[in-house]
């Protein structure tokens, strides 16, 4: 037997506010290109980094709109127990970690936090 949980929602809900700002958002990175250009200004290395950071926020906030986890599709969040070993990965930017059960010789759980240990570890997850 085994259970796997998926630490992260699959689909969020939709928010038209946040798809209408985050369209707002790379329109406004442009903009700001524009108006440079509209006003004979030099267009420096600022306003290329300017541009760029906005358009990268623009997307990711659309993303979130439209329903989906930014974070999902950068890695993933798990629990996974089977009969011979404990996997876990807690954070998408942390390692996964992996206990084999005779490794555990008590599991204590408070809300939001496992304490797996032995008398040689402690492993807070």
């Amino acid at each position: 037997m085994e259970i796997y949980i998926d630490l992260m929602k699959v689909r969020e809900n939709k928010s038209w506010i946040f798809i209408l700002f985050g369209i707002l958002t790379g329109i406004f990175g442009f903009y700001w290109v524009v108006i440079r250009m509209v006003e004979n200004m030099p267009i420096r290395i600022f306003d290329w980094f300017y541009l760029i950071v906005f358009i990268f926020n623009g997307i990711s906030i659309t993303i979130q709109g439209f329903g989906y986890s930014v974070r999902r599709i950068l890695g993933k969040s798990f629990i996974k127990i089977n009969k011979d070993q404990l996997i876990f990965k807690t954070n998408i930017f942390k390692k996964e970690t992996i206990l084999s059960w005779s490794q555990v010789s008590r599991i204590i759980y408070k809300p939001n936090n496992f304490i797996f240990s032995d008398s040689k570890m402690s492993c807070t997850r």
